[in-house]
């Protein structure tokens, strides 16, 4: 009994050693190309000031990308994997962020090409103590990258790359991704209560992309489509006062 335990638990340490190996060594080149693999849907996102060339944004993410067909070594267990997934968004929403971060660093390791699993660890790096946004930034490229045709409503990951991009200096690259999040997201109100906590939390290093993201909001005449844009509308002016 003693000896099967001893080996689950190697087998766990194992598996930390192994996500945390791909973290920097394959996440990080597979990133690079899922950026270059983005900059068709950034560069329409920043134009589309009319509704109807959201579209447009979204037949563009829909379509096929270099950076999912990269190989990555090593065996898939998908059934672990999943299983410590739901565990880590467990921990993580009882406010355990370590613990989160361990199980789904592991869950990564068994099946990498899961975009839940690297989104959600992608929104675990933005929460630790200090924040680590460039793991960030690449695990939600890794994450639109493996999601396929489904990239184009996955608002969360072009949430989670917005923001981490603001936050590593990438002010350009969080601007056009929070333009393509409000063309692909099947819910503003949410889009925009998630950017709120954000900018609540980050501040400054986001304003100019969000102040972006209502300005396009307002040209497509939703400013009232949602109780949480108009709050956040009420937010970032506000803030941008004091800290004029």
């Amino acid at each position: 009994m003693l000896a099967s335990i001893s080996t689950a638990v190697e087998a766990d340490d194992a598996q930390g050693v192994r996500g945390r190996r791909m973290l920097s060594d394959a996440v990080p080149r597979i990133a690079v190309q899922a950026r270059a693999d983005a900059s068709t849907v950034l560069w329409m996102a920043a134009s589309a000031d009319h509704p109807a060339q959201s579209a447009g944004v979204v037949n563009a993410a829909h379509g096929a990308w270099n950076s999912e067909q990269l190989y990555l070594p090593g065996p898939r267990d998908t059934v672990r994997a999943r299983r410590l997934y739901e565990e880590a968004k467990w921990v993580f929403a009882s406010g355990r962020t370590s613990d989160a971060l361990d199980l789904g660093v592991r869950a990564f390791a068994f099946d990498p090409r899961d975009s839940n699993i690297a989104g959600f660890l992608a929104v675990v790096y933005l929460t630790t103590r200090p924040p680590q946004p460039e793991t960030a930034r690449q695990l939600a490229l890794h994450a639109l990258a493996f999601s396929g045709s489904r990239r184009s409503v996955r608002a969360d990951d072009w949430d989670t790359f917005a923001i981490a991009s603001a936050l590593t200096g990438r002010e350009a690259d969080a601007t056009q991704a929070f333009l393509v999040e409000v063309a692909v997201t099947p819910d503003l109100d949410r889009s925009c209560d998630t950017v709120q906590r954000a900018y609540a939390t980050f501040g400054e290093r986001l304003r100019v992309p969000v102040q972006a993201m209502l300005a396009r909001i307002h040209a497509q005449r939703r400013d009232y489509e949602s109780p949480a844009c108009a709050a956040l509308n009420y937010q970032t002016y506000q803030t941008a006062r004091r800290w004029q």
